[in-house]
């Protein structure tokens, strides 16, 4: 009689996680982790928390199924971190009985008593170095590239990505699926009136309004819609009543440029820059926008692009990096350098009622194209396929 193989044991590396610090990978883990178990009830998983974020993650009611080694090690000390990583999270791994080791922040440890998935989201610490501190470049990339090389297989979140890996590293194409990422279903509900208002007063803002939603780094090409929004003030084209501009992310390293960029122009008030908004504020403020713009040069996936349709908002995004494979045809497309066709496109959606009514039916139809069930489906085919390796 053959025997069936014994289930497997997932370990899942979150050290890298900082809640609330490291933007889209920690929506994507927080989705995949309470999607998997549903998939198959046989397999076992350990998560590998630190310091941070240990006791935080909502296991979609499969409690029974996790382990949870909490790793005294805090991720906000990159150093203390990778250390860890690198030196106790394998013996650990080894000690939990793990088959395969999944690291979903672009570092993954690898050794020879399990096979390791790594998710590498998108290649700007090698396409964007300028973003990054010098120290801490020169050590990420030389982990990405052994990552790459060492790992049974790898993820990322869109074709774009996969493209760039393969181009970079030279890794076989058969050894990247590519697993999209979603807007999380609390976008596609209603949102009261009333709770626009109160998100609407919180930070200041009036109807009608522009939204942007992004850490403020260079790369996101903050500057370039502060631009078209003053050339479009100028022209008197956003309506019967002047929109605002809201900027709603992470101060980050774009953000003293964008302030003094805005001081000069005296957009004082017309533009707000809201820093960081707690997850609960974000569906009311999509709901509440006009028009959403990500205006980005680079992107390895772009989920507020998802986040913005599902919540009924039109959007203007650009023919950057993955922003057309996330986008579709459900919003307007232009080039990340062309400010005039930024105005253009603002201009068009801010007066046409019967354009933002085609993206609007677009987009809800565009976002629910993607699910964070798919994007965990396509993570256990990676376990899979890393265990027969």
């Amino acid at each position: 009689m053959i025997r069936s193989p014994r289930p497997l044991r997932i370990g899942i590396n979150s050290l890298f996680l900082i809640p609330e610090g490291v933007g889209g990978s920690e929506t994507y883990l927080r989705n995949v982790i309470r999607e998997l178990p549903a998939l198959d009830p046989s397999i076992q998983y350990t998560l590998f928390t630190n310091r941070e974020n240990a006791g935080t993650f909502d296991l979609g009611g499969y409690d029974a199924m996790y382990d949870e080694v909490r790793c005294p090690v805090p991720a906000v000390r990159r150093p203390a971190r990778l250390a860890w990583e690198y030196s106790l999270l394998p013996l650990q791994a080894a000690r939990a009985g793990v088959d395969v080791l999944f690291s979903p922040g672009f570092t993954a440890p690898t050794r020879p008593w399990y096979r390791s998935v790594v998710t590498i989201h998108d290649m700007q610490p090698e396409d964007l170095p300028e973003n990054f501190d010098p120290a801490y470049h020169f050590v990420l990339t030389r982990l990405m590239r052994q990552a790459a090389r060492t790992a049974a297989h790898i993820l990322t979140v869109s074709e774009h990505a996969k493209r760039r890996i393969v181009a970079v590293y030279g890794v076989p194409d058969e050894k990247i699926t590519v697993s999209p990422l979603a807007a999380e279903s609390v976008y596609f509900q209603p949102v009261a009136a009333t709770e626009i208002a109160r998100v609407r007063a919180k930070y200041g803002l009036y109807a009608p309004y522009i939204l942007s939603v992004a850490t403020l780094h260079p790369h996101k090409n903050l500057d370039a819609l502060i631009d078209a929004y003053l050339a479009l003030r100028q022209m008197g084209g956003t309506g019967e009543t002047p929109a605002q501009l809201a900027l709603i992310g992470l101060r980050g390293t774009a953000t003293t440029k964008l302030e003094a960029k805005i001081r000069e122009a005296g957009g004082e008030g017309e533009i707000i820059l809201t820093g960081w908004v707690p997850d609960a504020d974000l569906p009311a403020l999509y709901a509440g926008a006009t028009v959403y713009v990500s205006p980005s040069r680079y992107e390895g996936f772009g989920i507020p692009v998802l986040e913005a349709m599902a919540s009924g908002t039109p959007v203007i995004t650009t023919t950057a990096t993955a922003l057309p494979e996330v986008a579709g045809d459900a919003a307007l497309l232009v080039h990340p350098d062309d400010h005039a066709a930024l105005t253009v496109a603002l201009r068009h959606v801010l007066t046409d009622a019967a354009l933002r009514a085609t993206l609007i039916a677009r987009g809800r139809i565009r976002a629910r194209q993607f699910t964070w069930r798919r994007t965990a489906e396509a993570t256990l085919a990676a376990f899979e396929a890393a265990r027969v390796r």
